[in-house]
Parts: structure tokens; sequence; C-alpha cells
């Protein structure tokens, strides 16, 4: 997602910190891992260091679960008295199997290779291990560690780690689902995006791994950022040492992005949140660059930057060398990171790719209202607006824009949502439904305590009528007049009140595409979408022609700012900042979801609340009953 400037606001947190979003447009408001029980892998992807390209290894079953062996000549040199760091996360679980993933971090002199064990427990001290193995890394994978742990037994409470020598990573855990077709009673999960080390601490991390029975989590996306230190944020918004930043530049080579990997998974909180329970992830746009697509990136030049395609390879190898996707390199489908999940006869999860695979690029100039100002803020005059209203309309129905495309993946995906499960779940990384501005007017009338309702009201009146001799203080530092304040004001409230869309990097501008897929999902029972990247928290119901075809729910961040931020002068109520992540609840009855926000992110010291929480029922699409916070 591209970073809002100030004039731009497209999600609004009304009170409770939750956007209602209707769509109108449709009629309503290493890779290197291997699952066999004995085969033979090269020893690693193909940028691996010359000088272990002779040797071979093997992969094996050891007490059911894979361990690589070397048979070949290399030699370990010795890591005694060294100081060494592991690392551990899960993720991808199947009802049998499941990645397990740790990275060797070495003080002093690096080996060339080194051999690491790990153990499969049901016991929390690792003993009387279930599957264990040894693995060997070196400096071409970057020390990282990645295997599948095999002949698992499903709903079984395991404990897991990593050792190398006197060295031992802490003790993860995880609880595999039951096979397809198998009862499920029930799922928890959470669902979280947009997490920006330099503006703040992983809080919501820490929250979610201490939720009880955490069956896995889903990022979906923006799970790192690639910008330098001082620029997103800048060194006075950073709430973190801009100067402990790694790399401090921006990211273009493998060797940044990897570096970029490693200080998140310093953090504590993302390191307990691994262990916790297992990861599904998927890119957004930050994993490789701000509004990215196929061919390019708004903040990438070729001439500057270098080639895009070997920036996005770089990227795309260190995210799947950093985080536990179930992923082979080899077949030269390493960026096609759609896949599935079941869980027993209770939901199918499938999670798509939405940047590099068939997006167009989404940075038009029509991406910003400013041109437009003037009739923005004379929002009386009706047939400029519904002009302009036209004008964006026409541009993002064009038939030659795809986000998914409808090809290979919109034909995977028709045959996984036609899975004989009581849910199908989509996770991808943009929000999907309309995003308009900020209806201020309607928020003042749907106020239902009347002393409330008389602030807001009066907040309203000052923002739009212009505020005497006033001058506000914006995020950056700036002085903002009180006649641009009433400009701006009055942008936000005539594209919320005349549903301008401007946004075209998420579904919202890419309509023919979008229809396309909720076609394809008009044929599934129970759907629900999740989303990310805006910053902010979204919820509405996505229908085609008239019939409700699913609900969706999009992530608040977890540092990065919203759109709120840009908007200092308004105030609380009107519009609030909230960060945190929704935790999921999944019944054959009903899907239950809840947005859970923290108190702070420029502390390690927060509390975590739930805000709001929902049911879908299940057999009714895009069903909405308020519901009551458990969390």
């Amino acid at each position: 997602m591209a970073r809002p400037s100030l004039f731009i606001l497209i999600a609004t947190l009304l009170h409770v910190g939750l956007s209602w979003a209707a769509d109108n447009t449709y009629d309503t408001a290493y890779a290197f891992l291997h699952g066999g029980k004995k085969s033979r892998l090269a020893f690693d992807y193909p940028l691996m260091s010359q000088a272990l390209r002779s040797h071979r290894f093997e992969v094996s079953s050891l007490s059911a679960g894979i361990g690589i062996t070397c048979v070949g000549t290399v030699t370990l040199r010795a890591i005694t008295n060294r100081h060494v760091q592991l690392d551990l996360a899960s993720g991808d679980p199947d009802h049998k199997s499941i990645v397990l993933w740790s990275r060797v971090t070495f003080s002093g002199v690096k080996p060339n290779v080194a051999r690491v064990k790990w153990v499969v427990s049901k016991h929390d001290n690792l003993k009387n291990p279930v599957a264990e193995g040894h693995f060997i890394t070196h400096e071409g994978r970057d020390y990282t560690v990645k295997l599948i742990a095999d002949g698992l037994k499903s709903k079984v409470p395991y404990f897991y780690g990593f050792s190398i020598e006197n060295a031992t990573s802490p003790v993860g855990k995880f609880k595999l689902p039951a096979a397809p077709g198998a009862p499920q009673t029930k799922l928890t999960y959470a669902v979280v995006s947009c997490s920006n080390w330099g503006f703040g601490y992983f809080n919501a991390y820490d929250a979610m791994s201490k939720v009880e029975d955490l069956d896995f989590w889903v990022h979906v996306g923006d799970y790192i950022y690639e910008y330098a230190a001082g620029d997103y944020p800048s060194a006075a918004q950073s709430v973190r040492n801009s100067s402990m930043l790694k790399p401090q530049n921006k990211l273009y080579k493998l060797d940044d992005y990897r570096q970029r990997y490693a200080l998140y998974h310093e953090d504590p909180a993302s390191q307990a949140l691994h262990a916790a329970a297992p990861l599904v992830a998927v890119w957004d746009d930050h994993e490789l660059a701000d509004n990215a697509y196929v061919n390019g990136s708004s903040e990438h030049n070729n001439t500057q930057d270098g080639a895009w395609s070997v920036r996005v390879a770089a990227a795309v190898r260190a995210f799947h060398e950093w985080l536990p996707t179930r992923y082979l390199i080899d077949d030269g489908s390493y960026v096609k990171i759609w896949r599935s999940f079941t869980f027993g006869d209770l939901a199918t999860l499938a999670v798509i790719e939405t940047r590099i695979t068939a997006r167009t690029d989404s940075n038009h100039q029509l991406n910003s209202p400013m041109p437009h100002l003037p009739i923005w803020s004379a929002f009386s005059d009706l047939a400029a607006l519904n002009a302009l209203r036209t004008k964006y309309n026409t541009y993002r129905n064009q038939t030659n824009l795809t986000i998914i495309g409808n090809g290979e993946q919109m034909d995977w995906l028709k045959q996984t949502v036609a899975a004989d499960t009581t849910w199908q779940l989509l996770g991808q990384g943009c929000v999907m439904l309309e995003q308009y501005g900020s209806d201020f007017a309607k928020a003042v009338d749907m106020q239902s305590d009347p002393a409330v309702k008389a602030i807001w009201a009066a907040q309203y009146a000052n923002l739009t009528g212009g505020i005497a001799n006033a001058t506000i203080t914006g995020m950056n530092g700036q002085t903002i007049s009180a006649a641009l304040v009433q400009s701006t004001a009055r942008l936000l409230q005539a594209m919320g009140e005349f549903t301008i869309n401007y946004n075209f990097d998420s579904w919202a501008g890419y309509q023919v595409n979008k229809r396309e897929l909720l076609t394809t999902l008009s044929a599934a029972k129970n759907v629900i979408i999740y989303g990310g990247d805006s910053h902010n928290s979204w919820a509405g119901v996505e229908s085609l022609d008239g019939k409700p075809v699913a609900a969706e729910f999009n992530s608040p961040a977890i540092t990065s700012p919203g759109f709120e931020s840009y908007f200092g002068w308004v105030p609380k109520g009107l519009m609030e900042a909230a960060m945190g992540f929704m935790l999921a609840t999944l019944t054959h009855a009903k899907h239950h979801m809840e947005y859970v926000y923290v108190s702070t992110i420029k502390s390690m010291n927060y509390t975590a609340k739930c805000d709001y929480a929902v049911d879908t029922m299940a057999g009714a699409p895009g069903s909405w009953v308020k519901s009551a916070c458990v969390c």
C-alpha cells in the first residue's frame, strides 16, 4: 500500500475503531522440502555456494520425520566456544506434517556448514521424541533451517526445538488439524497484517501469543517493510531507534532482505508468537516494494535501482528462506504461493497471490484527489461530483486491469473452494470492499448517545465550516492552516457522501477481475474473506448482482499508521487509531470474529482488549449479528 499523503483518507475508524464498508458496485452496503519417505535432492537451490555443489546429501525418514544426513565429504568446521543462537517457527500445517524452521546466528566467525538437530516430542522437555533428525545449513541459505516433520498425528499437542552442540532454541508448540473429511469441531486463529518495525513494538504479536489454544495465525502481508532508515517512519516518527534498523538502506539485494527479516525475528514478541502457533504467510507489497505489480513498483526505478526481476527474485527467496512456508523452489514456481489448507470437515483455507503473477500497474495518475480539490471542497456541486465519480469508475472498470488474472490461479481457486467443508476461507493481501471517504455527517446521524451526538455535530460543523484563526500541527510537525483543514474535511465528506473511490491499489481498482473472483466464490458455501494492507479495520459484505456472496474482514495493522494519523485535526470519536489483530473462532454453526486492539505500540507495557465482535452464521452468506467479546 502506498504511504497515504496528508489528503488521502480511505478508512475511518468510527468510535470503536471499525469501519463498515458497503460494496455498492455489487449491489450491497525451499523451498528445499520434500514430503516423501525417502528421496534425494540437490543440497540447495541454484544460488548455493559453488564450494558445496560437488557434495551430495540424502534426505531420509528418521523416526517418522525427515532428517538430512551428509553422505559426501564436507568437513564441519568446529563451532565449540562460539556464541550461537537458535530461533524457531512452524508453519503450513496439514493433518500429518508441518514445516519446522530455524536460523543459526553466530557471533564470531561463521562455519562453512552447520549441523542442526531438530526434535518433535509430546513433552515440553522434548524427551522421548516422536520425530527427530539433523539438517545441514550453510551461508548460501543464510544459515536458515527448514524441513518437514512428517508422520505425525492430528489433534495431538506437540513440542519441538533445535540444538547445535551446546546451544538450544526455545521450545515451540503446535497441534495439527484433523484429516480431510474427519471431524473437526472448532478452530481458533488470528489474522494480522502490516508490521513496520520502526513505528512501534509488536505488542499485538505478544497478545496473540497468549491466546489460549491458538491453532494457527495468518499473516496476509507486509510482514516486513523495505524502506531505508528515516524514510517510513521518519526519524521523528520512529518509536524504535532508527539507527538500529538493519540494513540502513532501502532493500534491493538478497542480503538486504535477509538482514531485515533477521531484525524482525529478533523482536521478542515475534519470537513468542512464532513459538506459540504455526504461521500461514502470504506476501503483499512491502515484502517486495511499495505498490508492487508484475513489471515494477511505485518506488522502483530500473535505471537507478537495477532490474525489477532481480529485486523480486531476491525478495522472494528471502521470504521463503526466513518464513516457514511449505515450498519447492526447484520447479520454477517460487512466486506461485497460492496454496490451501484443510481442517477436517470444518474449513478450507485458501491463500492467494495478488502482486507479481498477474497484477497490472495500479499506480495511475488518477490515484490522487488533489487536482480536483476545488470541486471536492464545494461538495454542493452535484454535477461536478457525479462527473468525477463517473471518471473514476470508467477507469477502474477497464477489462485489461487484473489483480490475480483469470488463468492458472483462478482455475486453482475454483477447484479449491469447491471443497466439501462447512466453511471456505480466503486469505489475501488487500481490501476487497469498496473504500470510500469518511461520511462524517452520517456518523453524526448514526450516533445514538445525545450528548456525544451534539459534540460530534459541533465538531463536524467546525471542520467543514472553517475554524477561526486555527492552525493545526500535522503528523510530521508541519503547520496546517484552517483553510486547508476546511478544504480537506470537505474533500473527505464529498468522497464519503458520493461514494467515490480513487484507491486503485486495492481490489476496488480492478472491478472486472473482482467480479470474476466473486463469481467463483458465489459457487462456494459459507465464504469468509480476510485482507489487510490499509492499516485500518474494515468489515462488510461482498455481493454479486444483489446476492450476498461472503462476509469480509480486514485486519488492522500491527504497527503501521492508518489514515487517521494523517488527519490529527479530526477529533477522536469521529476518527481513531487502533493497532491490533483479528481473532476468529470457527465452529460448524458460526464464524465469530473479534477485533482486538492494543492500548499502545510506543511501549512494551500495554493492554489488549476486544473492541467489537460479530457473528456470521453458517448457511447465511454475509450474515451479520453483533456479538459479545470473549477475548
